[in-house]
């Protein structure tokens, strides 16, 4: 069995509070049967970053 535990925005915007620069990485797959990968979550992250004021440089999947 694999288990995939999403982290809050509000938890990885606090990790990267003195970042500029992001580029996200997901996975696909397993986590994304699980809602909590791929590319819709992807997306939402990107958008939640940029409202934080990052410079979002790329995002894929793997």
């Amino acid at each position: 069995m694999i288990l995939t535990e999403f982290k809050p925005a509000e938890e990885i915007i606090e990790k990267i509070k003195d970042d500029r620069k992001i580029f996200i990485l997901g996975c696909g797959g397993c986590p994304e049967g699980a809602n909590t990968g791929g590319k819709k979550v992807l997306s939402e992250m990107k958008e939640k970053l940029e409202a934080e004021g990052k410079n979002i440089t790329g995002v894929t999947e793997i």
